[in-house]
């Protein structure tokens, strides 16, 4: 179904969408891996954000000890 879309882009050349669809088709196989793979980093991410959104509450006012604590104590 997917690659029946990305052809059907690909193919239209009117539509701005064509330059998503050549990455697409660039990038298949991760793209591939990413519909049927059970795995994804979105927890990862999720803690990377929170640790940025701490950084940036107490940038200027408090040392790396505070940052390790308020990363470490979630509340």
């Amino acid at each position: 179904m997917f690659l029946q879309w990305l052809r059907e882009q690909l193919s239209n050349k009117k539509i701005l969408i064509i330059y998503y669809a050549f990455r697409l088709q660039s990038d298949l196989q991760a793209v591939k891996n990413a519909f049927l793979s059970p795995y994804s980093n979105g927890l990862f991410e999720g803690q990377i954000n929170r640790l940025r959104t701490i950084k940036r509450m107490i940038y200027g006012r408090e040392g790396l000890v505070i940052l390790e604590k308020r990363v470490l104590f979630r509340f």
